[in-house]
């Protein structure tokens, strides 16, 4: 999926006025949405638009890392802070210094790093693991997050300090106008990149697309359009050629006969799975929990 936004729904439109004015500023921005819906795509728009856009974007996903791990990516460490530091590591602060470090599901990062970040936006120091010197950065933090930080166990001081700016990306669900645009757009570049000829969706098949409902956003449309591409011939999509299928969670409550909630659970972990081709993290975020409860989770367990 490349980095375009694009679309001409109102609440895409209110989004990026925003983002246009933000980036016009210094101000911390924190963007909201569900997964899938481009976040980070927003984020590097502001950044390229901004006065820091020939410095770097730096982009981390608060969810993928444990809290050590995540505290040596992001402040660095010493060569023998800990057993496989066998050099030293600048960290991802250090690489973003003038530029803009973006911070995707900050609703996952542990709450000993939130106190460490809250440090360094209010002083502009920090420490790297194993280090007893305070080095210096100057940057630009923009975050994410699909979950709501109020009223969570996200620190409420952290939030005020990142929140000075907030943008919400809209769901795909609240913007099936732009889905004509979209598939337009991805299903040129998908061709281009698999070297296939053009395809062109059919009335009906932009029917269908405007009636799912797109618990993945923009992401689930573009990877359902992917397949379409590479899994048929010709150059016109068909209604037929989507494999629109719900979760089996929602399946699951269309039926008659209520289920075991483990068993729902199950299902829906499950077909998100093998939805996102095992990929965990992408799961993870599908079904709005952290990649550690699906690890954590064991598979097909049996029960009386």
């Amino acid at each position: 999926m490349d980095g375009m936004i694009i679309g001409q729904s109102p609440a895409l439109l209110a989004a990026l006025a925003r983002a246009e004015k933000a980036a016009a500023s210094s101000a911390r921005v924190l963007v909201t949405g569900e997964t899938g819906t481009g976040k980070e795509m927003l984020a590097r728009r502001i950044h390229a638009a901004g006065t820091r856009a020939q410095k770097p974007f730096v982009a981390l996903n608060c969810a993928s890392l444990s809290a050590e791990l995540m505290d040596s990516e992001l402040f660095g460490h010493v060569k023998g802070a800990f057993t496989t530091a066998l050099r030293d590591h600048g960290g991802l602060v250090a690489q973003a210094d003038g530029g803009t470090l973006f911070l995707d599901e900050i609703a996952e990062m542990p709450s000993s790093l939130q106190a460490k970040l809250l440090r360094f936006i209010e002083t502009g120091e920090y420490r790297r693991v194993g280090d007893a010197g305070l080095r210096r950065a100057d940057l630009r933090i923009i975050a994410a997050t699909h979950r709501d930080l109020r009223g969570s166990d996200f620190r409420d001081d952290l939030y005020f300090r990142l929140a000075v700016v907030t943008i919400a990306m809209p769901p795909l669900r609240l913007r099936t106008g732009d889905i004509p645009l979209l598939a337009g757009h991805f299903l040129k570049c998908i061709a281009a990149q698999e070297k296939r000829p053009a395809m062109r969706a059919d009335d009906a098949a932009l029917a269908a697309l405007a009636r799912h409902d797109w618990p993945g956003n923009i992401r689930e449309l573009h990877n359902l359009l992917y397949n379409a591409v590479v899994m048929n011939d010709g150059d016109t999509l068909s209604a037929a050629m989507l494999q629109l299928q719900p979760l089996a969670i929602d399946m699951m409550r269309d039926a008659a006969k209520p289920q075991a909630l483990w068993r729902v659970e199950q299902a829906a972990i499950d077909a998100a799975i093998d939805y996102c081709g095992g990929n965990i993290p992408h799961a993870a975020r599908l079904l709005e929990v952290s990649p550690s409860t699906l690890y954590r989770r064991p598979k097909n367990r049996a029960r009386a």
